[in-house]
């Protein structure tokens, strides 16, 4: 073992005492891409270091993590090995997060610990195995460092020092002349690959009774002839520039074609086809015996020998585990694919194809991971695009690979097969991926969800179907009545989630390779907008990040906050340059000069300042605003444009003000040339200033009128929260809320003879998605892509030009929110609140849905089917007689509350009939309130069941309606006797508010609640029992008919059909937004689902 500098950091790093406990130490390459620095062995020589065994007591663990590691299945298998490997602890999850939080908090109990995370490639990799342990250490081996956390020691592994490089080259040699040691460490640059693949090509040479002297000698030739050493060698003493490949593939040429000479014939050709295989990636010795036998004829065990001869000679890696597998280094692989030629390598990989069917006739049943992941990627490399794309598109091989790594494996297929058929799946794929989570531990729950995601699209619906047909383990399932309302918009290309707060800015790198994404949270997150993928959080500050900023050439960002300060971040590792208290306030708004060195802040203190970057005391400050500042922006010739919703705009030039408007602003964004401005007021309207003199300034069709004929019966445009121009000028990009519906408007502000003017239409595409307030906007610098934050802890990545055209759009009026749902009794007809009003729809479509009638909270039918009961958000009641309800006009009669206070009954309200139709029950502040629903003609005073520990938030009556259930925020069930109008019992839900009440028709009178836990739990003459799933609080619950199915409906966007007895999710759908209410029809083959993005309608199928 050669001692190596890097071994004592290592040690010292992981040894190192921190107040804080836990650490992340990490030994990382020093050239990207590369791998052959040793970095595994450095890991392994810190391990057995005695001071590293005193200092953990012997508690140290080595764990190898590895590419085949993907997925989230795959990671949190890989977690729940650890866990057990370390504590015992057998508990599993098919969350990674969860895994990862579970086993924190097993090492949060335990002594001091080491946690050896080897060979890590991924962020979802590594992140499940850094929360909690607050005595553990994690020592990490990476070639990735932009993987690993913020304040993370780091070890970086270059080229050896020529005692450690003369150690390695001759090792277990005899002894060789100095001079020539001397030559052959310049010739391999002292890269330990180079020098272990030198040292086994000389050690088989000298076996074979050669001269020691001699053999150096000729390798150092070789070197030097045929490797780097013969083209540009650099100057005397200087390591070889292995940072170029090209300079990497010459350094293992003359080594690699003098070890091929000791293998047997056909021996390098055999070697030089194993490059048709995926860079970095362990492939089974089955599939290479095959394409050998393909090739050369050669058997399994011949096949093994090889292996066995080329890992002697150092040229792959061979395990043994899984009936063996090799690796092929990738400076190898690289070299060794040159030398075949472009036809050769179709040839081989219709070869692998081939094998592959032999293997295994149906492609979704294969069970080695190479073949699923690579698959579709040899098919296209053999000139099979058609087979390419059939295979990609198979619902069967989508729902293995969903399984297998998660839902970028199904979408990165599709994009590999390179049709336009395979490339429109898979947009479609990337817009629901965030919907294809697993679900539980129960992999048909999963399919259920991509089959319903599908379902409505007319490429995948045949295939839908058939496989119901065919697969009788999918039943039962809920299948769509009709095109769900929250299908992808065709301009969306990605939804990335994982934040857990709403997002409040976000930032793009220039060359657009990565964004930060900023929370109420104070943490920043940085993603791979194109891949998907979450590869760092930084925790910066104590409060909501406002606004973000990325310097020109994408080594640091900036961030301000609520807590007053401002930071810059470098953008590499995430670590702190620089933190200091900028304003005594919330900072709330931020600008970068266009140079990158100077930068400005806004306060609601009402004071600008401006920055110097890397100094902390400002260069000038603004005190001209009395009010809060709410936007900066700077021109790139430096002009400053303040702002605030209740002050004039001030433009500033050289710290000095020379203009202002009247107009007060939200939000502002400059053209890139700096010609004009726009900015978005708190009353909705967008202005576009011209700043060329002879311009005027002109308003987007943003107005009410405007807003009116666009959007039939919806309220005025909001507060525009943010905006953002393309990068070429051309579109203008709007955030705000329209009547409750969240909208992202891009607009063409045009120029005409120099004049700035407005097309009939100028918002010529809306974007629809977010189910909360858009916060943030940003282009990408090639002007392709929007990326949208919102307060629904989501950020989108869109293509606006491929979204439909503003003139072309269905009418918005439809698919309003839905916060309440109810069946007829007959089941022709389904009834729903909104916060647009009442609608009434027909039970087999769900569509004619035309809100009327204002907010409404809550909807019930009475029982015989007559009336409609309505409680509208000031509390009113209102009955509308069912015949008539879709004409406004001849709505029913009002009950009046006598002495009510409607003020408490904005916030909670619920209303439901008793099974007779002789009593309707209205829960709103403290107390229940019992009507008379047949007495519409006098005004009358409820019967009132007071008490409860606070607000009332559903209501629900026993099938025999002798019982009334209560429950709200105050954690109990109360159950009354309506005979006696007391309360009989108060049943304690084990969480702080109930959301939802259901009471089943079975033979044991079952009361079903849902909590705010996510939990349901059921209460019979029998007993209690709960039912776990939801992830988030239940919102809705309903009885099928015979009281053994309960669906239910949650704000985790699921909507689920229990098998109560068995006490198991048999069917479950995933949609966008919260689900908040459901209702079966009365004969149970129909279930009405309501969300955030309108009314679903699925028919139940047993």
């Amino acid at each position: 073992m050669v001692d190596r500098a890097e071994a004592v950091s290592a040690i010292r790093a992981v040894c190192q005492r921190t107040r804080r406990g836990a650490r992340t130490v990490a030994i990382t390459t020093a050239l990207e891409g590369a791998g052959g620095f040793g970095k595994t062995v450095l890991a392994s020589v810190a391990c057995a270091s005695p001071r590293v065994r005193r200092h953990f007591r012997g508690r140290v663990f080595i764990v190898t993590i590895g590419r085949d590691v993907r997925g989230r299945a795959a990671v949190a298998a890989k977690v729940a090995e650890v866990t057990r490997f370390i504590t015992g602890d057998t508990t599993a999850f098919d969350d990674p997060e969860l895994a990862g939080a579970h086993l924190g908090r097993l090492l949060n109990q335990r002594p001091r610990t080491l946690l050896v995370l080897d060979d890590v490639w991924e962020t979802e990799q590594l992140a499940p195995f850094l929360q909690g342990g607050r005595r553990c250490v994690r020592l990490v081996t990476t070639r990735k460092p932009a993987l690993l956390p913020p304040a993370t020691d780091r070890v970086r592994v270059d080229e050896m020092t020529s005692p450690q490089a003369r150690a390695v080259l001759t090792w277990r040699l005899p002894p060789l002349p100095p001079q020539t040691v001397a030559d052959l460490l310049e010739a391999t640059g002292r890269w330990a690959l180079l020098l272990r693949l030198t040292n086994r090509l000389m050690a088989g040479q000298i076996a074979t009774g050669a001269e020691p002297a001699a053999v150096a000698r000729e390798v150092l030739r070789m070197l030097r002839v045929s490797g780097p050493a013969a083209v540009d060698a650099p100057p005397s003493g200087e390591p070889l520039d292995l940072n170029s490949p090209a300079r990497r593939a010459l350094a293992v040429q003359a080594t690699v074609e003098a070890a091929t000479t000791l293998l047997p014939p056909g021996g390098a050709q055999r070697l030089a086809e194993l490059s048709v295989f995926a860079e970095d990636e362990s492939v089974p010795v089955t599939l290479v015996a095959g394409l050998w036998r393909a090739t050369s004829g050669l058997t399994e065990q011949q096949c093994r020998a090889l292996c066995a001869e080329l890992s002697g000679l150092s040229l792959i890696s061979l395990e043994p585990d899984a009936g063996g597998r090799i690796f092929l280094h990738d400076v190898l692989r690289d070299y060794l694919a040159e030398k075949l030629g472009e036809a050769h390598v179709v040839r081989l990989h219709e070869k692998i194809v081939d094998v592959a069917a032999e293997q295994a006739p149906h492609p979704w049943r294969l069970s080695d991971g190479y073949l699923l992941d690579h698959m579709v990627a040899h098919l296209a490399a053999a000139g099979r695009p058609t087979d390419a794309e059939s295979l990609a598109s198979d619902l069967r091989w989508v729902e293995a690979r969903l399984r297998q790594r998660g839902p970028t494996a199904p979408v990165s297929d599709l994009a590999r097969a390179g049709t336009a058929m395979a490339e429109e799946r898979a947009r479609y794929l990337s817009g629901i991926a965030h919907l294809l989570s697993p679900i539980d531990d129960d992999a048909r729950l999963l399919v259920h969800v991509l089959h319903a995601r599908l379902e409505a699209l007319p490429a995948w619906q045949p295939q839908v179907r058939l496989r119901r047909e065919q697969d009788q383990d999918l039943r039962p399932y809920l299948s769509h009545c009709g095109p769900p309302p929250d299908l992808p918009d065709p301009a969306l290309l990605r939804t990335l989630t994982g934040a857990v707060a709403p997002v409040t800015a976000v930032a793009v790198a220039p060359d657009g390779r990565w964004l930060a994404v900023g929370g109420t949270d104070g943490k920043v997150h940085r993603w791979d907008p194109l891949r998907g993928s979450r590869t760092a959080t930084y925790d910066c500050h104590d409060g909501p990040v406002r606004a973000l900023a990325v310097s020109p050439h994408g080594d640091w960002f900036a961030t301000v906050a609520d807590d007053g300060r401002a930071c810059l971040w470098d953008a590499a590792d995430g670590r702190p340059q620089s933190k200091w208290q900028a304003h005594a306030q919330p900072v709330t708004a931020l600008a970068l000069s266009a140079d990158g060195t100077g930068l400005v802040t806004g306060s609601q203190d009402g004071t600008v300042k401006m920055w110097e970057v890397g100094k902390t005391s400002p260069v000038a400050v603004l005190r001209e605003h009395e009010k809060p500042v709410e936007a900066v922006a700077m021109a790139p010739d430096g002009t400053l444009v303040v702002c605030g919703s209740e002050v004039p705009c001030q433009v500033v030039r050289r710290g000095a003000r020379v203009d202002h408007c009247t107009l007060g602003a939200t939000s502002l964004a400059f053209a890139p040339d700096g010609t004009w401005l726009a900015y978005g007021t708190a009353g909705g309207s967008v202005r576009i200033e011209d700043l060329v003199p002879g311009r005027r300034h002109r308003s987007l069709a943003r107005s009410a009128t405007a807003h009116a004929a666009r959007y039939p019966g919806t309220a005025s445009p909001g507060p525009v929260r943010a905006l953002a121009v393309s990068p070429d000028g051309k579109y203008l990009a709007v955030a705000g809320e329209d009547g409750k519906e969240v909208i992202v408007e891009v607009f063409e502000p045009r120029l005409k003879n120099t004049i700035m003017y407005e097309p009939p239409d100028s918002a010529v595409y809306t974007l629809f998605g977010h189910t909360g307030e858009v916060q943030a906007l940003a282009y990408t610098p090639d002007g392709r892509y929007l990326i949208s934050g919102a307060a629904d802890a989501t950020v989108r990545l869109w293509e606006p030009t491929r979204g439909i055209r503003i003139d072309q759009r269905p009418d918005r009026r439809e698919d309003p929110a839905v916060l309440s749902v109810a069946f007829s009794p007959d089941g022709t007809s389904i009834a729903t609140a909104g916060p647009r009003g009442m609608t009434t729809a027909r039970s087999d479509t769900g569509r004619g849905r035309f809100p009327r009638g204002g907010p409404t909270r809550a909807v019930a039918y009475s029982p015989d089917g007559r009336w409609i009961a309505t409680m509208n958000n000031r509390g009113y009641i209102t009955l509308l007689n069912a015949r008539h309800s879709n004409d406004y006009e001849d709505y029913g009669d009002t009950l009046d509350f006598d002495g009510v206070d409607t003020r408490r009954l904005e916030a909670h309200s619920t209303l439901a009939f008793s099974p007779d139709g002789t009593l309707l029950a209205v829960g709103c502040d403290t107390i229940v309130r019992l009507w008379d629903p047949r007495n519409t003609r006098t005004r009358q005073t409820p019967v009132e069941l007071p008490g409860h520990q606070g607000p009332v938030r559903t209501v629900a009556f026993s099938p025999d309606g002798s019982q009334l259930a209560a429950a709200g925020d105050f954690g109990e069930v109360w159950l009354w006797d309506l005979a006696t109008r007391s309360c009989t019992a108060r049943l304690s839900a084990d969480s702080t508010a109930v959301h939802a009440l259901g009471y089943g028709d079975n033979s044991t009178g079952t009361l079903a609640t849902g909590g705010d836990d996510g939990t349901i739990r059921l209460w019979d003459t029998t007993g209690t029992a709960e039912l776990s799933g939801h992830t988030a609080p239940v919102t809705g619950l309903c009885f099928a008919p015979g009281g053994h199915l309960l669906a239910s409906t949650s704000v985790d966007g699921t909507a689920r059909v229990w098998d109560v007895p068995n006490g198991r999710t048999v069917a479950i759908v995933r949609n966008e937004g919260a689900m908040t209410s459901c209702a079966w029809a009365p004969d149970g083959t129909r279930l009405a689902v309501g969300g955030q993005r309108g009314l679903y309608l699925y028919d139940f199928h047993r």
